[in-house]
């Protein structure tokens, strides 16, 4: 039994999709405010704040170093343990560096917040054509998971997705394209792999948030069971994005 047999992630995708179909629905007010989640007030996200960015103006550089932070320091984890709602605040991924699609989300989410950048959460649902070579197609035959996390920043008038999932040594590894921060243009998950083979397909966009969904986290934690027995398998077949 696991997240993707039971349908649990599908059924939160279909519940969440169409809510907010445009960053531009949102409120950028409300996309700079700190929750219990986004809590950009903590000390560790203070002082690593002001270690990246020191007396930097706010700028692509800044944009650049916050993503490059949470691409490369916080390790890729495809199922991390999960205890309880601490787990996904912003300041517990950043003491435990390591971390799934949507703790790195949130994440780069809040130190964009704590600078002063508008920012929001995006979900999608992608196609992961190198998990079809692996054991995991026989969980997942298309290749298909449904709510995958990124970011969503309001910078020089304009709002850019940024995906900052992989970090760059699990690309070196497996022979993944390492994606960059460009001015002016967004950052996703790369279409093909270093040797121009199929890897990542968006194949909806589900909606963006300015903050993380209340019955996502409530899902999540009440089939803590399900999600234990699929982290015991990712575990045992050392199974990656």
């Amino acid at each position: 039994m696991d997240f993707h047999k039971n349908n649990i992630l599908t059924n939160l995708s279909m519940m969440l999709s169409g809510r907010v179909k445009s960053p531009k629905q949102l409120s950028v007010d409300k996309c700079l405010l700190r929750d219990d989640i986004f809590d950009f007030d903590s000390e560790n996200i203070l002082v690593l704040v002001r270690e990246l960015i020191q007396e930097m103006t706010v700028e692509w550089e800044t944009v650049k170093r916050l993503y490059e932070f949470v691409r490369d320091s916080i390790i890729y984890d495809f199922a991390p343990k999960i205890e309880d709602f601490s787990d996904w605040q912003a300041s517990t991924i950043l003491r435990t560096k390591r971390g799934f699609c949507h703790q790195k989300a949130i994440l780069l989410a809040t130190l964009f917040r704590s600078v002063g950048i508008p920012s929001a959460l995006v979900f999608q649902t992608i196609i992961d054509h190198v998990l079809l070579d692996t054991r995991y197609r026989d969980m997942i035959p298309d290749g298909r998971l449904p709510m995958h996390a990124l970011v969503a920043i309001y910078f020089e008038k304009k709002w850019y997705r940024l995906d900052a999932t992989l970090d760059s040594e699990l690309c070196i590894k497996k022979g993944y394209k390492i994606m960059k921060v460009i001015p002016g243009n967004e950052t996703l998950l790369p279409e093909t792999t270093q040797d121009c083979k199929p890897h990542f397909t968006i194949e909806k966009q589900l909606g963006f948030f300015d903050s993380y969904p209340v019955e996502l986290l409530h899902t999540l934690l009440k089939h803590k069971a399900n999600w234990d027995r699929w982290r015991k398998f990712v575990k045992r077949e050392q199974i990656t994005m």
